[in-house]
């Protein structure tokens, strides 16, 4: 048997194994948030006798979204066989990661301490305000730019994984990590030497990630007229 065939059949078994533990790990996680999202009490009174917003959004919003994106990130590493797919996968996670924490931070800031009904009434405010061109900047960013780019499939960010929010949010997850991958696999992220034309290419393939942004804005617009 040739050295090449010999080490062939060694691989592949080993490929193999790593493959299926991470679809079982990306199973195990999913499940998980589904369950946490699920299951968990969606309101703990507060000191005021109020249900506590902060406690659901990390109880069954912040957590949970973060679980469901590890699986997602596993499952997709899962296809992975190459070196350059996995600077690829790099460069996926620490974009929508940083996409992530920006998005729970900037939600946990704006409505931490607050009630269900002083959160759906600030959601009400931004929603006319934001119509109407006079929210503020650090609003619309999060709201209308962040949220609809962590969640392209909903046009907004994800805050309460219950119900059919749940496979909504995990197919939106799964489009922008997978789509980033491709956008690190086909510019080649992980390559230091780059020329003009790779950046160029670059910012065209990152486009389209802005693109539920301004989908969102098409619609407001619509409905303003």
């Amino acid at each position: 048997m040739p050295v090449d065939d010999h080490e062939h059949g060694l691989t592949a078994p080993r490929q193999r194994g790593r493959r299926w533990l991470l679809f079982s790990l990306a199973a195990a996680l999913v499940l998980i948030a589904w369950l946490l999202a699920r299951y968990l009490p969606v309101s703990r009174p507060s000191a005021s006798g109020e249900p506590s917003f902060s406690y659901n959004l990390i109880a069954v919003g912040a957590l949970p979204w973060f679980l469901q994106w590890a699986g997602v990130i596993c499952a997709i590493l899962g296809f992975s066989h190459s070196a350059e797919t996995w600077e690829a996968a790099v460069f996926a996670i620490l974009v929508s990661f940083t996409l992530a924490a920006i998005w729970w931070f900037g939600v946990a800031w704006r409505f931490w301490g607050m009630g269900p009904l002083d959160e759906l009434m600030e959601l009400t405010s931004f929603a006319l305000e934001s119509l109407f061109g006079t929210a503020t900047i650090f609003d619309e960013i999060l709201f209308n730019f962040i949220g609809p780019i962590l969640g392209p499939l909903q046009l907004r960010g994800p805050v309460n994984l219950q119900g059919w929010n749940f496979p909504a949010t995990v197919l939106s997850t799964g489009v922008l990590v997978g789509y980033l991958m491709v956008v690190g696999s086909i510019c080649r992220v992980g390559n230091r030497a780059r020329s003009v034309l790779d950046y160029v290419k670059f910012i065209a393939a990152m486009l389209p990630c802005f693109l539920p942004p301004i989908i969102r804005l098409g619609i407001q617009i619509a409905r303003k007229y």
